[in-house]
């Protein structure tokens, strides 16, 4: 059990999250071990692998004579990933479901106001995810604002996309979707999409204590992208969601399908060292960065 204490005023000011964190103690500790992995890795953000200090001295307070990634920033801070997380979730909350307009308002206000940041000051921000934003503020529709070329590639949809996971009640099916549309406000390159949709199938067959999750996900997921996109989805969204083409059908570089490239940057490829320990009660801790998010 998660004390609510436990998290900064910043993150818990909202009265919905605020009372979503009190009432679902899998959110909760999925949240807070979100938020404190993050914590532990901002010194050491954009660090190659082989400059990482050993496991063993991974503090919120970088070694003595470590070249931290924020220089003269106090220990404690969060990063981009945690604040993009609870400003998702916010949005889950305030609309009853996934709203990428109000998703995107909201990062905007990230951006522009500190929304969920450490003392409202953004100290880092992603290629990709300056690039959408700025397209939301010149009134790019939020389902087209994330770059969709190859030379956008970035995992910030996938690093806030855990709250969906754990919130989410309904079919994998919708889970996946949802997941994919998410990452369309600041990633819209469907090897993006499939990542996140990817992650949140593998979160909840943890979550549920299933044998081979990894491989129960992406047995669910190939399934999943044979079928018909849900109801009430636009015909611009859906043609924007394009995972489901590319899934094991559209070769990437080196001559990997989609498929492949997506579970490689899951488990090797996407720059964050954050090995994800998946507790049945939610608690996701993601210790240090640059170097990739592996199968536990």
């Amino acid at each position: 059990m998660i004390d609510l204490s436990c998290f900064p005023a910043a993150l818990k000011a909202d009265a919905r999250v605020r009372a979503a964190l009190a009432a679902d103690p899998r959110l909760a500790a999925g949240m807070f071990g979100l938020m404190a992995g993050d914590i532990l890795g901002v010194p050491y953000q954009h660090t190659p692998p082989e400059w990482m200090p050993p496991r063993a001295w991974i503090r919120p307070v970088a070694p003595p004579g470590y070249d931290v990634a924020h220089r003269g920033a106090p220990p404690g801070l969060w990063s981009d990933d945690t604040a993009h997380a609870f400003c998702l979730l916010e949005s889950l909350l305030a609309c009853g479901g996934l709203d990428v307009a109000d998703l995107g308002r909201r990062l905007h206000a990230w951006l522009h106001t500190g929304h969920y940041a450490p003392r409202r000051m953004v100290t880092d921000v992603g290629r990709q995810t300056a690039t959408a934003i700025n397209r939301l503020h010149m009134g790019w529709p939020a389902h087209r604002a994330g770059p969709r070329e190859a030379t956008h590639l970035g995992n910030g949809a996938l690093m806030r996309v855990l709250p969906l996971a754990l919130w989410h009640a309904a079919s994998d099916a919708e889970l996946a979707w949802l997941a994919a549309r998410q990452s369309l406000v600041t990633h819209g390159h469907p090897l993006s999409q499939a990542a996140c949709a990817m992650y949140c199938l593998w979160v909840r067959a943890r979550i549920e204590g299933a044998e081979g999750a990894w491989q129960r996900a992406a047995a669910r997921l190939r399934a999943i992208a044979r079928q018909p996109a849900p109801a009430g989805m636009t015909v611009e969204e859906d043609a924007m969601l394009s995972w489901r083409v590319w899934w094991g059908t559209v070769r990437c570089r080196g001559g990997q399908t989609l498929r492949a490239t997506a579970a490689m940057r899951l488990r090797r490829g996407w720059r964050w060292r954050s090995r994800a320990l998946l507790a049945p009660t939610g608690v996701v801790w993601r210790l240090g960065r640059s170097g990739a998010l592996r199968r536990p």
